[in-house]
């Protein structure tokens, strides 16, 4: 059986990789600090919201487009049906 080093060393190797995310981590927080995350988090909170009401204007139009021929569809029907009487 290994003795105690042997442990040690073994538990050294297997958390290296955790190590190195933790230290990447680390460093990556340094570059972003947390008043420049924050800034982001409220510039892409803005653009969702600006995006959902640009989708809502479009929904908007387009229902007003679909009603708008649905109408002059029967303005038609019913014209074609007053001119064949005329006519």
């Amino acid at each position: 059986m290994p003795g105690p080093g042997y442990l040690l060393f073994r538990i050294q190797i297997m958390s290296l990789p955790k190590r190195r995310k933790l230290e990447q981590d680390k460093d990556e927080a340094q570059l972003y600090p947390v008043s420049l995350t924050s800034e982001i988090e409220a510039e892409l909170g803005l653009e969702i919201a600006l995006r959902k009401r640009l989708l809502d204007t479009l929904e908007a139009r387009i229902a007003w487009a679909v009603a708008l021929k649905e109408v002059l569809n029967k303005c038609t029907l019913f014209l074609n049906q007053i001119w064949s009487v005329v006519i």
